[in-house]
């Protein structure tokens, strides 16, 4: 039995900095992109990411994505 995988929706998010807490921790809030192109890059994600976190008033703490995927099983 053979296991694949195939991208169905992937989520770009860009996590920005709102300020600091009580214990001095950075607070932090994430913009999420929807509806990404299952067939970017991980280059061409980081660099939308980039480009985004550019037009923000906020300083960008990270970059990060997530994928859903659909398990198929095959012969």
């Amino acid at each position: 039995m053979t296991v694949s995988a195939k991208v169905l929706k992937r989520a770009l998010n860009i996590n920005v900095v709102l300020g600091m807490d009580d214990s001095g921790e950075a607070k932090t809030k994430a913009r999420s992109y929807n509806n990404i192109n299952p067939e970017a890059s991980l280059d061409q994600l980081h660099a939308a990411g980039q480009a985004l976190g550019g037009l923000m008033t906020e300083d960008v703490d990270s970059i990060c994505y997530t994928e859903k995927k659909e398990l198929n099983v095959g012969a």
